[in-house]
């Protein structure tokens, strides 16, 4: 694997190929791990470089290789990796620039009273548990899975909050679990999985289902064309994501980080947003 000074030569655009994010957000990030290390107590200084230390864990969450392969790489042990990769994802978590906004915030705004938010569920497939398999277990992508919520505000494509469940959970659910809630301005789109929701916001549109024996009429298909159409972008938001595979191929890691590297990824995404 190219070390830092290898790639900091590149173009804004093959950098990000590289390693994920833009040459500018890079160099942000290492000054939140700098600042960092400034509060923590000194101790036996790391072979790997502040720089390097950055750029091995976007390889891990871009490529999702395992530890071995990336410690034979860059010629450390691979539980060095491990907790190099830990360390620097505790430490980018706490920072407010990889924040998302949350709800909360959203309600506080007033000039933000009006959005237009968009909702949709994303599965992961992960390894087979051996325990509580039938809580992990999804019906409708057939293989044990974790469940994430996102809610996007769409004029600007921004991630407004993650929510995180089992894969057997179902979506209208896991919106109800997660204590997501709209002011009585705010538009919600949201697919079929959450029918029902008008109960609980009446500003939020479903597609029409297809009646038992029956057919939509061409007044709900066009309705229904023209939603997807405005729900599209979630779908956009959704690729950026997983442009990291630790978060498109199959999960190897114990589960009670992935929301933590969900979260830390999306606020990546939103750091980057112009």
């Amino acid at each position: 694997m190219p070390t830092y000074e290898q790639l900091q030569h590149l173009s804004t655009e093959q950098f990000r190929r590289a390693c994920g994010v833009k040459l500018q957000t890079f160099n942000r990030l290492v000054e939140v791990l700098a600042e960092a290390k400034v509060k923590q107590k000194p101790g036996r200084p790391s072979i790997v470089s502040l720089e390097n230390q950055l750029l091995l864990t976007l390889e891990y969450l871009r490529e999702y290789r395992t530890y071995f392969p990336i410690a034979q790489s860059w010629g450390i042990h691979e539980s060095t990796v491990c907790r190099m990769v830990q360390k620097t994802e505790n430490t980018l978590i706490k920072e407010t620039d990889c924040h998302l906004p949350g709800m909360k915030q959203l309600h506080g705004s007033e000039e933000l009273s009006l959005t237009v938010v968009v909702m949709d569920a994303t599965e992961q497939a992960i390894e087979k548990p051996k325990k509580t398999q039938r809580l992990y277990y999804s019906g409708k992508k057939k293989h044990h899975s974790l469940k994430a919520q996102i809610v996007i505000a769409w004029q600007w494509a921004q991630i407004i909050c993650c929510d995180c469940e089992k894969g057997s959970t179902h979506d209208f659910k896991l919106l109800k679990k997660s204590r997501v809630h709209f002011q009585q301005g705010q538009l919600c789109l949201a697919d079929a999985g959450y029918q029902g929701l008008h109960k609980r916001h009446q500003r939020s549109h479903t597609p029409h289902k297809k009646p038992k024996g029956g057919e939509l009429t061409a007044e709900q298909k066009q309705e229904n064309q023209l939603l997807a159409a405005q729900r599209i972008i979630i779908e956009m938001v959704f690729r950026m994501l997983k442009r990291f595979r630790l978060l498109s191929s199959r999960y190897r890691n114990r589960r009670r980080r992935w929301g933590l590297r969900l979260n830390l990824i999306a606020g990546l995404y939103n750091f980057e947003l112009p």
